[in-house]
């Protein structure tokens, strides 16, 4: 299949349209072998390998003493660690193509013994209590002091071994509730039983699992065992109903309509319109909005430019929710008035909440004013917007109107009871008097968005202490490096009272690299690297539990320019951030991030972060 692949890159295609009247049947394929053709080629692909010059090499087996092995084939390498048992694989063939229009590939097919079961990870405190259970056998055998043990030793082992007995030949450890325990020593045994207790009985937690052994069998670091199993439990992991909170970030307010955050809402029809576009001031939160009988890139991009460009000047940043309607209209103003669009990752409305909060606001009093019937919305959307514009918020103690405008909104009841201080002018005005009131107002302007720039930062720390508060033992900050394995939340059903079969994580995927906004690029185990960005509350690390190699039977690599290109976009939640880490770039080179397909491994030749080492990878 690879071969074929690089064949057609080969060429470059261009389709033209034949008519079927045009392209009537011929004779010649319809005609017999006669004796004076040439001989057919029963090879026809050798082209292929003639074109693109091919090699096949065969490699022997590796035996443990040839261990760490590398295959030095151009740039690419495999690093087998010693750690691991050996690897007995034949190299098939090695094929390598580079066309100006194909990416770099290596494609590699090879062999492989069948792994064995995984180990349970032993430490050096549980092999030394292994093998004091030998010592403990022997003594119970035959009750005397051996020759190489000192006094001081003899006598623990004696009271070690008070606490055991042997009846039948087999181990027992005993209980003080006459409740002995047989004690396991095969690896394997344990293993098989603790999958026993687990897998065959609901996939309980570790207070249960631990309790269904311990009260038949024992051995030396039984709990940590259990725990590694069932954290390591593909399964368990992928159901896992705890979510953790990623510590929050508090971004810089910009001055005013200098970044704008943009939605769209769907209402029921009322005199043709289904929807409305509605825009927020990162900072002042004042809201724009039109009423649109479609959402397309056009309408989108009508309302940018009237409402918001036409008013309030050119942004520098706008902040949508991907939707393809404003990609393109995002696209065309970027390309226009320099517009930098920020897209941000899907399920992650938290980046969007300066708008996404606010459509509930909306809509409930959109219902409201409508007095509940909701088909006549349109007629009450300019009024419940004016009130959202003049409405004093709890963060600043300003409304949006004066954050805006300078000034307060004078309201009806404001004219009709005559509320406000000003004096009423019963004799003409200069216009030096008007220019130097004028004057007052402007040089106070500069301190009052200062004032509520100050006031925004406070509030969102105290939002942030608040949440802090709340989710203490949930925050988490995984920082996962590239090469982690990890799973995604399924955070479609995270609300939907009909999904409770749904897998509530996808994955493993492998971590590529962290855009500068704090998602994620990952890819599939194949090596198909997602156009998605994942936010980085939706990820948790990922245990797997072998880690025996396993052939890579395909790998495609994305040079380190290919990998920028995927990182064009960024979180709006923490681009803002004056103190937001940039990352280097961060060679996705073969020999050091090879992406393994067949969804069985991914190696790497650096020490990764939550995941045990060796740093090999099974999916069982």
């Amino acid at each position: 299949m690879n071969r074929w692949i690089s064949a057609i890159l080969l060429f470059d295609f261009k389709l033209r349209h034949v008519p079927g009247k045009e392209h009537g049947p011929d004779g010649l394929s319809r005609r017999p072998p006669a004796p004076e053709d040439p001989p057919v080629n029963d090879d026809y692909e050798d082209w292929i390998d003639t074109a693109n010059a091919f090699t096949t090499t065969i490699a022997t087996s590796r035996q443990p003493d040839d261990l760490p092995w590398c295959l030095t084939t151009d740039t690419f390498c495999i690093e087998v660690l010693n750690e691991i048992p050996p690897l007995q694989a034949v190299l098939l063939a090695h094929q390598h193509f580079h066309h100006k229009s194909a990416l770099l590939t290596h494609v590699f097919t090879t062999t492989a013994s069948p792994s064995s079961t995984p180990s349970i990870p032993r430490t050096d405190k549980a092999r030394k209590r292994d093998a004091n259970l030998d010592l403990v056998i022997s003594f119970l055998l035959n009750p005397s002091r051996p020759s190489n043990i000192s006094e001081s030793d003899f006598k623990k082992l004696v009271r070690l071994a008070t606490g055991f007995f042997i009846q039948d030949g087999r181990l027992w450890k005993k209980d003080s509730r006459n409740k002995h325990k047989l004690v396991i020593r095969d690896e394997e045994k344990r293993l098989d039983l603790i999958r026993q207790a687990h897998d065959s009985l609901g996939h309980k937690g570790i207070f249960t699992t631990r309790t269904r052994l311990l009260d038949r069998f024992w051995w030396p670091d039984l709990d940590a065992d259990v725990r590694w199993y069932i954290k390591t439990c593909h399964e368990c992991q992928t159901r896992l109903i705890h979510h953790f909170h990623i510590p929050p970030t508090v971004p810089t307010p910009l001055n005013l309509f200098r970044k704008a955050h943009i939605d769209t809402m769907f209402m029921p029809r009322s005199h043709g319109y289904r929807y409305i576009v509605h825009a927020r001031c990162f900072l002042s939160s004042y809201p724009e909005f039109r009423m649109l009988r479609a959402e397309n890139a056009r309408s989108l991009a009508t309302f940018i430019f009237e409402d918001i460009l036409c008013r309030w000047g050119a942004i520098e940043e706008l902040v949508t929710d991907n939707g393809p309607a404003f990609i393109q209209a995002a696209e065309h103003l970027s390309a226009k008035y320099k517009i930098n669009h920020i897209r941000i990752s899907p399920y992650n409305s938290q980046a969007n909440g300066i708008v996404e909060r606010r459509h509930l606001d909306v809509r409930e009093a959109l219902v409201k004013a409508s007095e509940g019937e909701e088909q006549h919305w349109t007629t009450a959307a300019p009024a419940v917007f004016w009130a959202e514009r003049v409405s004093i918020q709890k963060s600043t103690g300003y409304s949006p109107y004066y954050i805006a405008h300078g000034l307060e909104p004078l309201l009806p009841f404001d004219l009709a009871e005559a509320t406000y201080l000003a004096p009423s002018l019963t004799k003409p005005v200069s216009t030096e008097d008007l220019i130097a009131a004028r004057a007052l107002q402007l040089r106070k302007r500069p301190t009052d968005l200062a004032q509520v720039k100050e006031d925004v930062l406070k509030a969102r720390y105290a939002s942030i202490r608040e949440f802090n508060k709340k989710y203490e033992n949930n925050i988490r900050d995984f920082d996962f490096d590239d090469g982690s394995l990890v799973l995604v939340r399924n955070s479609r059903h995270d609300k939907d009272l009909g999904s409770k079969t749904a897998p509530r994580h996808f994955g493993p995927m492998i971590v590529l690299r962290r855009t500068k906004g704090g998602s994620y690029i990952l890819s599939e185990l194949d090596g198909s690297i997602s156009k998605l960005r994942f936010a980085a509350f939706r990820l948790v690390p990922y245990h797997p539990r072998n880690l025996r190699a396993v052939p890579v039977t395909k790998i495609t690599d994305a040079t380190p320019e290919q990998l920028d290109n995927y990182t064009y976009d960024v979180d709006s939640a923490d681009l803002a951030r004056p103190d937001t880490p940039q990352p280097q770039p961060s060679p996705l080179s073969p020999a050091t991030h090879p992406i393994a397909t067949s969804g069985l491994v991914q190696l790497a030749s650096k020490p990764l972060k939550h995941q045990p080492s060796p740093q090999n990878y099974l999916h069982d």
